[in-house]
């Protein structure tokens, strides 16, 4: 960890910070007009890697008999022992295998913030950066409390279950923002920088729960003809869903937007990176 970031990551969550709602929106559309042409392009890449590796799982735990025949009756509770533990494995393992690539697509708003050059493999640097390590138990970690939560809550038919997941995912969602650049800039180990983040947030949080609802609707926008063709019995409308490729990036533009605002860079941080560059 550095130890100069550690002491302002400290004074922060002591002292707390001044957050304006219009600054971190500005700033987080103009680091996305930098970045949605890339961040979209690697996000298709990330498609067609994840979604056969999904499909084979579903078919894995639920089988083809369902999926072609009833999918709607797939329910977690209608498992077996052996099929959830199955089911609840891969999926800890898929958002596990994600988290650097979600770190690179923070990586590549950075980059762009410093005048460095952007390609698609940004998006994929930290597979292979000394912070891998922290990154990926970041994911085990954040993984294992939302499949644990989400699962459980299902399971125990706890009343209005899918409401509870949706405000479960969305606040966890929320308070574990910071978790990710603060492993990757700051160089925080995975559960100290989830605990800082959870901490930072909170001291903000109406705002920046605020702005995490706006940035994830701005997110999804893009899937919006797909909710018109299913409302107006179109389905061929759905196919202009792609845009949501191009749209998703602007939730790394906004947490590479609220990190820098929160706990910011060294004023060399140009430099910084250029450096990282060469020698790693």
């Amino acid at each position: 960890m550095k130890k100069g970031m550690h002491d302002r990551v400290e004074k922060l969550m002591q002292e707390g910070y001044e957050l304006d709602f219009n600054n971190v929106l500005a700033e987080t559309k103009e680091h996305f007009k930098k970045t949605f042409a890339w961040g979209g392009l690697a996000l298709t890449v990330l498609c067609m890697l994840v979604v056969p590796v999904v499909i084979c799982i579903m078919l894995s735990v639920f089988g083809i008999d369902k999926l072609v025949g009833k999918p709607e009756n797939i329910t977690i509770t209608s498992l077996g022992p052996g099929a959830l533990a199955l089911y609840m494995g891969f999926m800890g393992l898929l958002n596990t295998a994600i988290t650097p690539y979600n770190a690179g697509l923070i990586e590549m708003n950075h980059r762009a913030d410093t005048k460095n050059q952007l390609d698609l493999g940004t998006a994929f640097i930290h597979y292979g950066r000394r912070t891998f390590g922290n990154v990926l138990l970041l994911g085990v970690v954040v993984s294992l409390i939302t499949t644990c939560v989400s699962t459980g809550v299902e399971l125990l038919h706890f009343p209005g279950f899918s409401t509870v997941n949706i405000a479960f995912s969305f606040l966890f969602g929320c308070f574990s923002l910071l978790a990710i650049p603060l492993v990757i800039f700051g160089e925080f180990g995975p559960l100290e920088a989830l605990s800082a983040s959870f901490k930072l947030i909170s001291k903000q949080f109406s705002t920046i729960f605020s702005l995490y609802v706006l940035a994830i609707f701005v997110a999804i926008s893009g899937l919006l003809p797909m909710f018109i063709g299913i409302a107006t019995a179109l389905p061929a409308l759905s196919i202009f869903s792609i845009g949501f490729i191009f749209t998703l990036p602007f939730l790394f533009a906004f947490v590479y937007t609220l990190y820098k605002q929160i706990v910011g860079f060294p004023a060399d941080t140009t430099k910084e990176s250029v450096i990282s560059e060469q020698t790693e």
